[in-house]
Protein backbone atom coordinates (compact mmCIF):
# COMPACT_ATOMS: atom_id res chain seq x y z
CA UNK A 1 0.00 0.00 0.00
CA UNK A 2 1.36 3.59 -0.77
CA UNK A 3 0.24 7.31 -0.98
CA UNK A 4 -1.34 8.45 -4.06
CA UNK A 5 -2.16 12.14 -3.00
CA UNK A 6 -0.52 14.43 -0.15
CA UNK A 7 -1.34 17.78 1.14
CA UNK A 8 0.31 19.67 3.77
CA UNK A 9 -1.47 22.66 5.21
CA UNK A 10 -0.09 25.27 7.75
CA UNK A 11 2.08 22.73 9.56
CA UNK A 12 5.44 24.08 10.58
CA UNK A 13 7.45 26.17 8.23
CA UNK A 14 4.51 24.53 4.99
CA UNK A 15 1.97 26.64 4.65
CA UNK A 16 0.37 24.91 2.29
CA UNK A 17 2.13 21.97 0.00
CA UNK A 18 -0.08 19.63 -2.39
CA UNK A 19 1.87 17.01 -4.64
CA UNK A 20 1.15 13.23 -6.08
CA UNK A 21 3.96 11.17 -4.93
CA UNK A 22 6.03 8.90 -6.68
CA UNK A 23 4.59 5.22 -6.62
CA UNK A 24 8.87 4.73 -6.26
CA UNK A 25 10.85 7.34 -4.91
CA UNK A 26 10.06 10.84 -4.52
CA UNK A 27 13.44 13.03 -3.68
CA UNK A 28 12.65 16.28 -1.74
CA UNK A 29 15.79 18.66 -2.05
CA UNK A 30 15.82 22.31 -1.20
CA UNK A 31 18.38 24.59 1.42
CA UNK A 32 18.57 24.11 4.72
CA UNK A 33 15.22 25.28 6.52
CA UNK A 34 13.45 24.49 3.23
CA UNK A 35 10.76 22.25 4.76
CA UNK A 36 12.49 18.97 3.29
CA UNK A 37 12.53 17.06 7.28
CA UNK A 38 9.14 19.18 7.76
CA UNK A 39 7.45 16.77 4.69
CA UNK A 40 8.84 13.71 6.35
CA UNK A 41 7.33 14.79 10.23
CA UNK A 42 4.01 15.70 8.28
CA UNK A 43 3.54 11.97 6.18
CA UNK A 44 4.67 10.10 10.03
CA UNK A 45 2.14 12.75 11.71
CA UNK A 46 -0.53 12.18 9.69
CA UNK A 47 -0.61 8.42 10.02
CA UNK A 48 0.61 8.01 13.92
CA UNK A 49 -0.37 10.96 15.22
CA UNK A 50 2.79 11.56 16.53
CA UNK A 51 6.03 13.51 16.10
CA UNK A 52 9.54 13.75 17.08
CA UNK A 53 9.15 16.58 18.56
CA UNK A 54 7.12 19.55 19.90
CA UNK A 55 4.37 19.81 17.02
CA UNK A 56 3.71 23.70 15.85
CA UNK A 57 1.14 25.56 13.29
CA UNK A 58 2.33 27.71 10.41
CA UNK A 59 2.77 31.61 11.74
CA UNK A 60 -0.64 32.68 11.64
CA UNK A 61 -2.64 29.41 11.76
CA UNK A 62 -4.89 28.69 14.24
CA UNK A 63 -4.46 24.94 13.31
CA UNK A 64 -2.73 22.54 11.16
CA UNK A 65 -4.08 19.84 8.56
CA UNK A 66 -2.40 16.86 6.94
CA UNK A 67 -4.45 15.54 4.50
CA UNK A 68 -3.55 12.02 2.15
CA UNK A 69 -5.03 9.68 0.56
CA UNK A 70 -3.62 5.73 -0.36
CA UNK A 71 -4.09 3.44 -3.82
CA UNK A 72 -6.32 1.58 -1.44
CA UNK A 73 -8.46 4.09 -1.64
CA UNK A 74 -8.37 5.47 1.77
CA UNK A 75 -8.34 9.28 2.00
CA UNK A 76 -7.49 10.67 5.02
CA UNK A 77 -7.54 13.95 7.33
CA UNK A 78 -5.26 14.81 10.23
CA UNK A 79 -5.54 17.77 12.14
CA UNK A 80 -2.56 19.59 14.19
CA UNK A 81 -2.52 21.33 17.21
CA UNK A 82 0.43 24.12 18.41
CA UNK A 83 2.42 22.49 21.07
CA UNK A 84 2.36 18.58 22.24
CA UNK A 85 3.81 15.73 20.86
CA UNK A 86 0.46 14.33 19.72
CA UNK A 87 -1.22 15.35 16.78
CA UNK A 88 -5.04 15.83 17.03
CA UNK A 89 -8.39 14.09 15.68
CA UNK A 90 -7.88 11.46 12.72
CA UNK A 91 -10.69 11.41 9.76
CA UNK A 92 -10.70 8.31 7.37
CA UNK A 93 -12.74 7.24 4.33
CA UNK A 94 -12.96 4.39 2.13
CA UNK A 95 -14.71 4.68 -0.98
CA UNK A 96 -16.28 6.99 0.40
CA UNK A 97 -17.72 5.62 3.99
CA UNK A 98 -16.21 6.60 6.89
CA UNK A 99 -13.69 4.56 8.77
CA UNK A 100 -14.55 4.17 13.12
CA UNK A 101 -11.78 3.49 15.45
CA UNK A 102 -9.19 5.29 12.56
CA UNK A 103 -6.06 5.25 14.20
CA UNK A 104 -6.52 1.82 14.89
CA UNK A 105 -7.23 0.90 10.89
CA UNK A 106 -3.99 2.53 10.40
CA UNK A 107 -1.82 0.88 13.21
CA UNK A 108 -3.42 -2.52 11.56
CA UNK A 109 -1.71 -1.49 8.65
CA UNK A 110 1.51 -1.91 10.03
CA UNK A 111 2.97 1.44 10.63
CA UNK A 112 6.84 0.95 10.61
CA UNK A 113 7.67 3.65 7.80
CA UNK A 114 11.01 1.67 7.12
CA UNK A 115 14.18 2.22 8.72
CA UNK A 116 16.44 4.86 7.65
CA UNK A 117 19.65 3.51 5.45
CA UNK A 118 21.38 6.13 6.22
CA UNK A 119 20.77 5.87 10.35
CA UNK A 120 21.87 2.92 10.06
CA UNK A 121 25.59 2.89 8.37
CA UNK A 122 26.18 5.54 10.75
CA UNK A 123 25.48 3.47 13.58
CA UNK A 124 28.88 1.68 15.54
CA UNK A 125 28.91 -2.08 14.60
CA UNK A 126 27.20 -3.41 17.60
CA UNK A 127 23.94 -0.96 17.22
CA UNK A 128 24.06 -1.90 13.50
CA UNK A 129 23.86 -6.01 14.73
CA UNK A 130 21.45 -5.06 17.24
CA UNK A 131 19.03 -3.45 14.37
CA UNK A 132 19.90 -6.30 11.98
CA UNK A 133 18.53 -8.91 14.62
CA UNK A 134 15.49 -7.11 15.30
CA UNK A 135 14.52 -7.65 11.93
CA UNK A 136 15.16 -11.62 11.74
CA UNK A 137 12.78 -12.98 13.38
CA UNK A 138 14.03 -16.65 15.50
CA UNK A 139 11.67 -18.02 17.77
CA UNK A 140 13.81 -20.26 20.29
CA UNK A 141 12.21 -21.72 23.85
CA UNK A 142 14.81 -20.38 26.45
CA UNK A 143 14.45 -24.02 28.14
CA UNK A 144 16.00 -24.86 24.75
CA UNK A 145 18.87 -22.43 24.71
CA UNK A 146 19.13 -23.46 28.92
CA UNK A 147 19.41 -26.77 27.69
CA UNK A 148 22.41 -25.75 24.87
CA UNK A 149 24.46 -24.62 27.67
CA UNK A 150 23.93 -27.44 30.09
CA UNK A 151 21.58 -25.51 32.36
CA UNK A 152 21.70 -21.33 32.88
CA UNK A 153 24.57 -20.11 32.94
CA UNK A 154 25.34 -16.88 34.88
CA UNK A 155 25.50 -13.76 33.01
CA UNK A 156 23.65 -14.97 30.06
CA UNK A 157 20.35 -12.56 29.60
CA UNK A 158 18.60 -15.48 28.11
CA UNK A 159 15.75 -13.02 26.97
CA UNK A 160 17.77 -11.00 23.89
CA UNK A 161 17.75 -12.33 20.48
CA UNK A 162 18.55 -15.62 20.51
CA UNK A 163 21.77 -15.18 18.29
CA UNK A 164 22.98 -12.99 20.97
CA UNK A 165 22.00 -15.34 23.55
CA UNK A 166 23.75 -18.18 21.70
CA UNK A 167 26.92 -16.11 21.40
CA UNK A 168 27.07 -15.57 25.52
CA UNK A 169 26.13 -19.42 25.68
CA UNK A 170 29.34 -20.11 23.80
CA UNK A 171 31.55 -17.68 25.70
CA UNK A 172 30.52 -18.67 28.92
CA UNK A 173 31.12 -22.46 28.42
CA UNK A 174 34.68 -21.33 27.14
CA UNK A 175 35.23 -19.36 30.07
CA UNK A 176 34.14 -22.50 31.81
CA UNK A 177 36.58 -24.79 29.88
CA UNK A 178 39.18 -22.15 30.39
CA UNK A 179 38.60 -22.86 34.48
CA UNK A 180 38.84 -26.32 33.77
CA UNK A 181 41.57 -26.27 31.92
CA UNK A 182 43.96 -24.07 34.11
CA UNK A 183 42.89 -26.76 36.97
CA UNK A 184 43.17 -30.00 35.41
CA UNK A 185 47.16 -28.17 34.82
CA UNK A 186 47.28 -27.55 38.16
CA UNK A 187 46.42 -30.72 39.40
CA UNK A 188 48.42 -32.55 36.89
CA UNK A 189 51.56 -30.58 37.81
CA UNK A 190 50.69 -31.42 41.40
CA UNK A 191 50.78 -34.84 40.31
CA UNK A 192 54.33 -34.77 38.87
CA UNK A 193 55.87 -32.80 42.27
CA UNK A 194 54.27 -35.45 44.96
CA UNK A 195 55.86 -38.67 42.67
CA UNK A 196 58.98 -36.56 42.62
CA UNK A 197 59.35 -36.84 46.31
CA UNK A 198 58.60 -40.76 46.59
CA UNK A 199 62.51 -41.90 45.36
CA UNK A 200 62.11 -44.96 42.83
CA UNK A 201 63.32 -47.49 44.97
CA UNK A 202 60.34 -47.33 47.53
CA UNK A 203 58.86 -50.23 48.37
CA UNK A 204 54.74 -49.43 48.40
CA UNK A 205 53.46 -52.44 48.66
CA UNK A 206 56.08 -53.36 51.40
CA UNK A 207 55.65 -49.95 53.44
CA UNK A 208 51.89 -50.55 53.30
CA UNK A 209 52.29 -54.21 54.79
CA UNK A 210 54.78 -53.26 57.89
CA UNK A 211 53.47 -54.39 61.33
CA UNK A 212 53.91 -51.08 63.37
CA UNK A 213 51.94 -52.01 66.38
CA UNK A 214 54.00 -55.16 66.12
CA UNK A 215 57.17 -53.49 65.90
CA UNK A 216 56.39 -51.29 68.89
CA UNK A 217 54.98 -53.81 71.05
CA UNK A 218 58.04 -56.01 69.84
CA UNK A 219 60.68 -52.65 71.39
CA UNK A 220 58.81 -52.53 74.23
CA UNK A 221 59.11 -55.47 75.73
CA UNK A 222 63.00 -55.71 74.34
CA UNK A 223 63.25 -52.43 76.42
CA UNK A 224 61.91 -54.15 79.57
CA UNK A 225 63.48 -56.95 79.19
CA UNK A 226 66.48 -54.79 79.22
CA UNK A 227 65.50 -53.13 81.91
CA UNK A 228 64.73 -56.21 83.98
CA UNK A 229 68.14 -57.38 83.76
CA UNK A 230 69.90 -54.18 84.27
CA UNK A 231 68.15 -54.32 87.28
CA UNK A 232 68.80 -58.10 88.21
CA UNK A 233 72.19 -57.32 87.45
CA UNK A 234 72.41 -54.64 90.13
CA UNK A 235 71.05 -56.83 92.89
CA UNK A 236 73.29 -59.43 92.02
CA UNK A 237 76.04 -57.11 92.63
CA UNK A 238 74.36 -55.63 95.71
CA UNK A 239 74.59 -58.90 96.76
CA UNK A 240 78.13 -59.69 96.27
CA UNK A 241 78.75 -56.67 98.32
CA UNK A 242 76.71 -58.20 101.18
CA UNK A 243 78.37 -61.49 101.20
CA UNK A 244 81.53 -59.84 101.53
CA UNK A 245 79.93 -58.06 104.48
CA UNK A 246 77.21 -60.71 105.74
CA UNK A 247 79.47 -63.99 105.46
CA UNK A 248 76.67 -65.83 107.57
CA UNK A 249 74.32 -65.50 105.20
CA UNK A 250 76.18 -67.08 102.70
CA UNK A 251 74.28 -70.09 102.43
CA UNK A 252 70.94 -68.04 101.88
CA UNK A 253 72.71 -65.37 99.52
CA UNK A 254 74.24 -68.37 97.18
CA UNK A 255 70.79 -70.20 97.08
CA UNK A 256 69.62 -66.82 95.92
CA UNK A 257 72.54 -65.84 93.48
CA UNK A 258 72.48 -69.00 92.27
CA UNK A 259 68.45 -68.51 91.19
CA UNK A 260 69.43 -64.95 90.32
CA UNK A 261 72.08 -66.29 88.07
CA UNK A 262 69.82 -69.19 86.65
CA UNK A 263 67.25 -65.89 85.65
CA UNK A 264 69.45 -63.88 84.16
CA UNK A 265 71.33 -66.70 82.13
CA UNK A 266 67.03 -67.29 80.96
CA UNK A 267 66.75 -63.63 80.12
CA UNK A 268 70.16 -63.43 78.38
CA UNK A 269 69.61 -65.97 76.26
CA UNK A 270 65.64 -64.50 75.75
CA UNK A 271 67.33 -61.80 74.86
CA UNK A 272 69.64 -63.47 72.43
CA UNK A 273 66.48 -64.74 70.88
CA UNK A 274 64.99 -61.77 70.17
CA UNK A 275 65.15 -58.93 67.44
CA UNK A 276 67.92 -56.74 67.40
CA UNK A 277 66.56 -53.52 68.96
CA UNK A 278 68.39 -51.27 66.50
CA UNK A 279 67.45 -52.89 63.65
CA UNK A 280 63.78 -52.53 64.58
CA UNK A 281 64.31 -48.67 64.95
CA UNK A 282 65.76 -48.81 62.09
CA UNK A 283 62.62 -50.69 60.57
CA UNK A 284 60.19 -48.31 62.29
CA UNK A 285 62.10 -45.11 61.17
CA UNK A 286 62.13 -46.53 57.68
CA UNK A 287 58.30 -47.33 58.53
CA UNK A 288 57.56 -43.14 59.07
CA UNK A 289 59.30 -42.47 55.87
CA UNK A 290 57.21 -44.69 54.09
CA UNK A 291 54.23 -44.01 55.31
CA UNK A 292 55.47 -40.04 54.22
CA UNK A 293 55.64 -41.49 50.70
CA UNK A 294 52.42 -43.06 50.95
CA UNK A 295 50.77 -40.28 51.75
CA UNK A 296 52.33 -38.36 48.54
CA UNK A 297 51.20 -41.46 46.23
CA UNK A 298 47.77 -41.70 47.45
CA UNK A 299 47.44 -37.69 47.08
CA UNK A 300 48.99 -38.18 43.73
CA UNK A 301 46.54 -40.84 42.75
CA UNK A 302 43.31 -38.74 43.81
CA UNK A 303 44.87 -35.55 41.82
CA UNK A 304 45.66 -38.14 38.98
CA UNK A 305 41.72 -39.10 39.09
CA UNK A 306 40.63 -35.27 39.98
CA UNK A 307 42.57 -34.27 36.70
CA UNK A 308 40.76 -36.63 34.50
CA UNK A 309 37.27 -35.84 35.48
CA UNK A 310 38.63 -32.17 34.74
CA UNK A 311 39.58 -33.18 31.50
CA UNK A 312 36.49 -35.30 30.45
CA UNK A 313 34.71 -32.36 31.71
CA UNK A 314 36.95 -29.80 29.67
CA UNK A 315 36.05 -32.42 26.53
CA UNK A 316 32.48 -32.09 27.27
CA UNK A 317 32.75 -28.35 27.40
CA UNK A 318 34.61 -28.43 24.32
CA UNK A 319 31.80 -30.78 22.54
CA UNK A 320 28.83 -28.51 23.63
CA UNK A 321 30.73 -25.07 22.81
CA UNK A 322 30.82 -26.46 19.31
CA UNK A 323 27.09 -27.49 19.43
CA UNK A 324 26.48 -23.93 20.35
CA UNK A 325 28.41 -22.78 17.66
CA UNK A 326 26.63 -24.51 15.25
CA UNK A 327 23.62 -23.53 16.42
CA UNK A 328 23.22 -20.30 14.87
CA UNK A 329 24.34 -21.42 11.12
CA UNK A 330 21.77 -24.24 11.26
CA UNK A 331 18.70 -21.85 13.18
CA UNK A 332 19.68 -19.68 9.84
CA UNK A 333 20.04 -22.15 7.36
CA UNK A 334 16.16 -23.18 8.18
CA UNK A 335 14.89 -19.29 8.39
CA UNK A 336 13.54 -17.26 5.72
CA UNK A 337 15.72 -14.40 6.29
CA UNK A 338 15.07 -10.78 5.62
CA UNK A 339 18.63 -9.80 4.49
CA UNK A 340 20.74 -11.64 2.17
CA UNK A 341 23.69 -13.30 3.31
CA UNK A 342 22.96 -13.37 6.74
CA UNK A 343 25.10 -15.51 8.94
CA UNK A 344 26.99 -16.77 11.65
CA UNK A 345 30.56 -17.23 12.27
CA UNK A 346 32.60 -17.46 15.34
CA UNK A 347 29.91 -16.66 17.19
CA UNK A 348 29.50 -13.47 14.96
CA UNK A 349 26.79 -11.80 13.00
CA UNK A 350 27.90 -11.62 9.43
CA UNK A 351 26.98 -10.22 6.20
CA UNK A 352 28.39 -12.79 2.92
CA UNK A 353 30.72 -14.42 5.48
CA UNK A 354 31.97 -10.47 7.07
CA UNK A 355 31.16 -8.62 10.07
CA UNK A 356 29.22 -5.73 9.76
CA UNK A 357 31.96 -3.60 10.98
CA UNK A 358 34.47 -4.79 7.77
CA UNK A 359 31.76 -4.13 4.99
CA UNK A 360 31.93 -1.27 2.77
CA UNK A 361 29.44 1.61 2.87
CA UNK A 362 28.03 0.56 -0.14
CA UNK A 363 27.40 -3.08 1.48
CA UNK A 364 26.09 -1.41 4.80
CA UNK A 365 23.45 0.49 2.28
CA UNK A 366 22.13 -2.58 0.73
CA UNK A 367 21.67 -4.18 4.40
CA UNK A 368 20.17 -1.44 5.74
CA UNK A 369 17.32 -1.28 2.65
CA UNK A 370 16.84 -5.02 3.51
CA UNK A 371 16.25 -4.07 7.31
CA UNK A 372 13.74 -1.17 6.08
CA UNK A 373 12.09 -3.24 3.58
CA UNK A 374 11.98 -5.83 6.68
CA UNK A 375 10.39 -3.56 9.30
CA UNK A 376 7.32 -2.49 7.18
CA UNK A 377 3.59 -3.37 7.04
CA UNK A 378 1.14 -3.13 4.57
CA UNK A 379 2.20 0.14 3.89
CA UNK A 380 5.25 0.19 2.00
CA UNK A 381 6.83 3.18 2.86
CA UNK A 382 10.20 4.28 3.50
CA UNK A 383 11.40 8.02 4.57
CA UNK A 384 15.03 8.64 4.45
CA UNK A 385 15.90 11.82 5.93
CA UNK A 386 19.75 13.58 4.50
CA UNK A 387 20.51 11.95 1.38
CA UNK A 388 23.57 14.65 0.96
CA UNK A 389 25.22 12.44 3.41
CA UNK A 390 26.80 10.14 0.96
CA UNK A 391 28.89 10.62 -1.74
CA UNK A 392 27.92 10.53 -5.30
CA UNK A 393 28.18 7.35 -6.00
CA UNK A 394 26.92 5.63 -2.60
CA UNK A 395 23.93 8.67 -3.29
CA UNK A 396 23.11 6.97 -6.75
CA UNK A 397 23.33 3.24 -5.17
CA UNK A 398 20.58 3.78 -2.85
CA UNK A 399 18.38 5.66 -4.91
CA UNK A 400 19.05 2.48 -7.63
CA UNK A 401 18.29 0.37 -4.53
CA UNK A 402 15.10 1.69 -3.25
CA UNK A 403 13.23 2.41 -6.74
CA UNK A 404 14.01 -1.72 -7.15
CA UNK A 405 12.85 -2.87 -4.09
CA UNK A 406 9.41 -2.03 -4.68
CA UNK A 407 8.60 0.44 -2.31
CA UNK A 408 7.60 3.92 -2.28
CA UNK A 409 10.63 6.09 -1.05
CA UNK A 410 10.46 9.77 0.24
CA UNK A 411 14.22 10.68 0.45
CA UNK A 412 15.57 14.48 1.12
CA UNK A 413 18.64 15.87 0.20
CA UNK A 414 20.17 19.79 1.00
CA UNK A 415 20.61 21.48 -2.11
CA UNK A 416 21.05 25.38 -2.94
CA UNK A 417 17.47 25.24 -4.30
CA UNK A 418 14.11 26.21 -3.05
CA UNK A 419 11.80 23.36 -2.11
CA UNK A 420 11.34 20.92 -4.88
CA UNK A 421 9.92 17.53 -5.04
CA UNK A 422 11.06 15.37 -8.07
CA UNK A 423 10.50 11.73 -9.56
CA UNK A 424 13.29 9.43 -11.00
CA UNK A 425 12.69 10.72 -13.98
CA UNK A 426 13.75 14.56 -12.85
CA UNK A 427 9.79 15.69 -13.30
CA UNK A 428 9.07 18.21 -10.82
CA UNK A 429 6.04 17.05 -8.90
CA UNK A 430 4.93 20.78 -6.93
CA UNK A 431 4.90 21.90 -10.67
CA UNK A 432 2.90 19.54 -11.86
CA UNK A 433 0.54 20.25 -8.78
CA UNK A 434 0.44 23.94 -9.23
CA UNK A 435 -0.40 23.54 -13.07
CA UNK A 436 -3.35 21.70 -11.68
CA UNK A 437 -2.91 17.86 -13.32
CA UNK A 438 -3.44 16.13 -10.02
CA UNK A 439 -6.20 13.91 -11.15
CA UNK A 440 -8.81 14.66 -8.86
CA UNK A 441 -9.33 17.11 -5.24
CA UNK A 442 -9.02 15.31 -1.84
CA UNK A 443 -12.11 15.06 -0.05
CA UNK A 444 -12.03 17.02 2.97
Amino acid sequence: MKFTRLKVVGFEGLSELEFQPHPQLSLIQGHNGAGKTTLLDAIRVALTGKGGKSLLVHDGEERGLILFALDDGTEGQREVQDGGRTAGPLTLTQQGRKISAAQRFLENLGLGFGFNPLTFIELPPHEQTKKLLEVTQLNIPIPLLIALGGGQLPGVNYSEHPLLVLKAIGDALEEQRRVVGRDARDTEGMVERLRAEVPEDCDAQAASAFDLAGAVAMLSRITATRREAERIEQEMNAREQRISDLYAQIAQLNMQQEHARARHTDLLNELDELPNPDGLEAEMTAYKQNQLYLSRLHEAAEREKAAAEMRATYEALTQRIEAVRRKPAELLASTELPVQGLGVAEGQVTINGLPIAALSTGEQLDVAVDIAIATLGELKVVLVDGLERLDATHQERLLERLTAAGVQAFVTKVTDSELVIVTPEGEDLMKATAQGELDEELPF
